[in-house]
């Protein structure tokens, strides 16, 4: 017998069947209580080398008692079970239960997997318990200064701040998660920071944001983590980056400087404005935001710059048979910018239920626009397919009776 309860639970109680070991057909042995002659229980959990006994007592069904025993009111062998705080607390993966020595009993042999998820939380299904995850970080974010709240957090929200991610013997790591909440555990979101460490963050009370607390923002990393700001530059030359489509500022486009190994990141505000601190270099320019291209260019930088780049806005184009939907996503690297020629593998899992109908369900691939990272590829209405990326996890949908659809979140690398 197998359960999964989050770690830390208490006062726990779990119900049993217990078979009578002297019935040709395995009958509920219904005769047992908590002082019955010779009925033992026992637990251990990972890494102890004995079991400790548990001192069994009578109880209420329907209410826990640490080693509360009961019949339940079921049929004949049903039982409810008190398991001790002691046995279930943190500290360990599992635990395992043992209930045997009466007479006739069946031997009972009951493991409890001690999950650092609560599968009984409708909130994230248990991250707003997340203090139960290991390692609590506040963020080194700068002093309050023009453009900033009293906690350092930009107001804007476009900056973005260095992360370095160490695991738990030392060496760092990149490509984790951060997951943000306030002082009092509220869950605000889980960023994944890219190859280079960089996790973006925006003051607020939303998904993927942060508030302040106190004077300060903190954050919970399963990696532990330090933040450090300024990932849009520290040189001594402004430049202001406008962003269009050819007449109007385009708000949220993610714009990319990088000469060389170094590489800076902002994002446009409501008007399209994107700011940078940078050192005299020729940049290489990138802009990129859903739906819209932009090919790309250069900057010169050696002096105060300013420069307006209009982008493109993408059509999607509908499948001439009405059978079809074109379903189409955007590739993006980690940082957010477009990682163009990117093959995604999909399978078809199950027909749309159309009698004499037969489907080819050899896996396929499709890769994105080298330029605007838009991936388009028809597939059949109402039919259910899946897709990875690279090496990443497989994510199941079914397409929809429309002429276009949006194909869910994919990760993976590259």
């Amino acid at each position: 017998m197998y359960w999964r309860i989050f770690v830390g639970t208490t006062s726990q109680a779990i119900p049993l069947v217990i078979q009578d070991s002297s019935s040709a057909t395995g009958a509920g042995l219904g005769s047992l209580v908590f002082n019955t002659a010779s009925l033992t229980a026992k637990y251990r959990r990972e890494g102890q080398s004995s079991f400790t006994t548990i001192t069994l007592v009578t109880a209420t069904v329907g209410t826990w008692a640490s080693g509360g025993f009961v019949a339940s009111g079921g049929v004949a062998g049903s039982y409810e079970f008190g398991m001790p705080n002691a046995a279930i607390a943190s500290g360990a993966k599992w635990v395992e239960f043992e209930l045997y020595g009466a007479a006739n009993m069946v031997p009972v042999k009951l493991f409890v997997g001690l999950d650092l998820v609560n599968y009984q939380d409708g909130a994230g299904q248990g991250m707003t318990s997340i203090a139960a995850i290991k390692t609590r970080v506040e963020l080194a974010l700068p002093n309050a200064a023009a453009g900033l709240q009293a906690g350092g957090l930009p107001v804007n929200g476009g900056n973005w701040y260095a992360a370095t991610i160490a695991a738990d013997d030392g060496f760092t790591v990149t490509g984790k998660h951060v997951t943000c909440v306030d002082a009092n555990n509220t869950f605000f979101g889980v960023i994944q920071s890219d190859a280079s460490g960089y996790i973006k963050i925006s003051e607020g009370t939303g998904t993927g944001q942060l508030k302040t607390t106190a004077g300060k923002p903190w954050a919970l990393a399963t990696d532990g983590t330090t933040l450090t700001s300024g990932n849009s530059g520290t040189g001594a030359r402004t430049v202001t980056i406008t962003v269009n489509d050819g007449a109007t500022a385009l708000q949220s486009a993610i714009v990319r400087m990088t000469e060389g190994a170094n590489g800076y990141t902002s994002t446009t505000n409501a008007s399209g404005v994107a700011t940078f601190n940078l050192s005299d270099a020729t940049y290489t320019v990138a802009v990129s935001k859903t739906g819209y291209s932009y090919a790309g260019t250069t900057l010169v930088v050696d002096g105060t710059e300013t420069a307006t780049y209009s982008m493109t806005q993408v059509s999607i184009s509908t499948p001439a048979d009405p059978a079809l939907t074109a379903a189409y996503i955007y590739t993006y690297d980690a940082q957010g910018a477009v990682a163009g020629s990117t093959v995604i593998t999909f399978k078809l899992e199950d027909g749309d239920g159309t009698t004499a109908r037969s489907f080819n369900n050899t896996p396929f691939t499709a890769t994105s626009n080298a330029i605007t990272g838009l991936m388009q590829l028809n597939l059949v209405k109402s039919t259910s397919y899946s897709a990875r990326r690279g090496n990443g996890e497989w994510v199941d949908f079914t397409t929809s009776t429309a002429s276009t659809y949006a194909l869910p979140e994919v990760l993976g690398t590259p």
